[in-house]
């Protein structure tokens, strides 16, 4: 991996813009404050972000705030906005309803009105809607549409949302969302989410830090207990959505789970742990559809403490049985078994309890140089071949504003730092990489994008490119080389 080089920052070439804890992993509320409202009620308008989703007819199918029946006006609207923004395509202008109305006439449609953005992403059948009031950028703002799209199908299906309308226009999608148990609280922490969970940002999942013979370990214990009927994968997760292992039953096709499946387990997971904890020993057996494998069909995901004694690691199993409940929980049980019998359980919750955090990294990772992590307030290190990333825990000098400024601005560098027209000069090169060093008023940040890796660095405001490039260039190697302790390992 190439170094960066400090004379690739030369200042005029060089884009400049001004413009200690982790946080806990929390379910979303099901927004009962202003349930029963509309889009003419004060509260609803004061909210920075909506989410909704309707039927190209206009029937209102969900939305993160407010009462669908009062919303309906509004969804009717929003179709007609939509269909008739297809009618402007040949406007190259792109413009409507005067210059303060701004039609972008593409795939996915943007509109921005009086300071706030709105974002349609439709189907043939179904039309999904994001607005947003704090600056996010169209394709930002496109990656999360696809999300919300992604976690509308894991409750009911492709099917659902689409081959039913196609039968039948009237299909109340809203009802079929109804009939599933913790919908709206699914759909919105997954949306919640979208504000500080670098996962969303990177389509790529997290995963916890430990040992090669721990993790081929785990590995074997999963794929020993895959003995229930129509079994297809299973995995292990820590309390804060980071993925310990996942297994598959040896000849089962693909070999590996898709990065976007992957996130609808650790979301699945997370809400169902959550949910459950009180009831049946926090064990739950629900239907799931992972979209990448099969959009038009249901799973069956079993998720559960991996045992009462240890709370804190999440087992989910995945089958096509619908009556393997009682052998999933079996599997559970055999799972903890082999973890103890390969001593690999004890490094497994050693590891579900331990972070990324900047000031435990050894000084080798900073040059030998421990004052050098001094300005460093939070890195993201990308592996998009691997599906997977690492991200370190915030800073305590970052309070949630700023997390949730700092995933934003994450999710404006991604947008446009892997963009991939040859042709665009916005950033500078150096050797095989695209580099941006970025002003903020309250901290810098740095990013490099290469031909297989990406990292950000999140600095003080008053770390200069020096500093940051240094920091850049120690850290990238470091983590290079932990990477088998870091990630899971590539599928053969």
């Amino acid at each position: 991996m190439p170094f960066l080089q400090v004379d690739a920052f030369d200042r005029d070439r060089i884009e400049t813009t001004r413009a200690h804890a982790s946080f806990e992993v929390r379910v979303a509320s099901s927004s009962r404050a202003i349930a029963d409202v509309g889009d003419d009620d004060e509260r609803w308008r004061m909210k920075s972000r909506h989410f909704i989703a309707c039927t190209r007819a206009g029937k209102p199918s969900y939305a993160r705030y407010g009462d669908l029946h009062a919303l309906a006006p509004l969804c009717a609207a929003l179709c007609a906005l939509f269909d008739s923004s297809k009618a402007c395509d040949s406007d190259s202008n792109g413009e409507s309803e005067g210059e303060r109305l701004k039609v972008n006439a593409s795939a996915l449609k943007r509109v921005e009105l009086d300071g706030r953005a709105l974002m349609f992403k439709a189907t043939e059948h179904m039309l999904y809607v994001m607005t947003s009031a704090i600056g996010e950028q169209e394709r930002a703002m496109e990656t999360q549409l696809e999300h919300f799209k992604r976690a509308m199908e894991s409750l009911v299906t492709n099917s659902a949302l689409e081959a039913a309308l196609r039968k039948n226009s009237k299909f109340d999608v809203a009802r079929a969302l109804d009939s599933r148990a913790h919908a709206g609280t699914f759909l919105g922490t997954v949306i919640r989410g979208m504000s500080w969970d670098t996962t969303y940002v990177f389509n790529t999942y997290r995963s916890l830090t430990m040992g090669g013979g721990t993790r081929k370990g785990l590995t074997e214990a999963i794929r020993s207990s895959l003995t229930f009927p129509a079994a297809f994968a299973g995995a292990v997760f820590g309390s804060d959505g980071r993925i310990a292992g996942y297994a598959k039953p040896k000849g089962n096709r693909p070999l590996t789970i898709a990065a976007t499946d992957m996130i609808v387990m650790m979301s699945h997971a997370r809400v169902m742990r959550e949910v459950a904890k009180d009831t049946d020993g926090g064990a739950s057996f629900e239907r799931l559809c992972l979209p990448a494998f099969n959009a038009n069909g249901f799973m069956h995901a079993y998720v559960a403490p991996l045992s009462m004694d240890y709370p804190d690691l999440t087992v989910c199993f995945l089958t096509a049985n619908a009556d393997a409940r009682e052998q999933c929980e079996g599997a559970r049980e055999t799972l903890v078994k082999k973890l103890d019998e390969n001593k690999s359980l004890s490094a497994v919750i050693e590891a579900s309890a331990t972070t990324v955090d900047i000031a435990s990294l050894p000084p080798e990772a900073f040059g030998g140089f421990t004052d050098a992590r001094e300005p460093l307030l939070h890195f993201v290190y990308n592996r998009p071949v691997r599906d997977q990333h690492v991200s370190s825990t915030f800073s305590a000098s970052l309070d949630v504003k700023d997390v949730k400024t700092l995933t934003r601005a994450y999710a404006a560098l991604y947008a446009s730092m892997t963009e991939t027209d040859a042709t665009d000069a916005s950033a500078p090169k150096s050797g095989g990489q695209r580099v941006r060093y970025e002003h903020r008023e309250r901290f810098n940040i740095l990013s490099c994008v290469g031909g297989d890796f990406e990292i950000y660095l999140t600095l003080k405001s008053t770390a200069g490119v020096v500093v940051a490039v240094a920091l850049c260039n120690r850290l990238c190697v470091h983590l290079r080389l932990s990477e088998p302790e870091l990630f899971l390992p590539l599928a053969t």
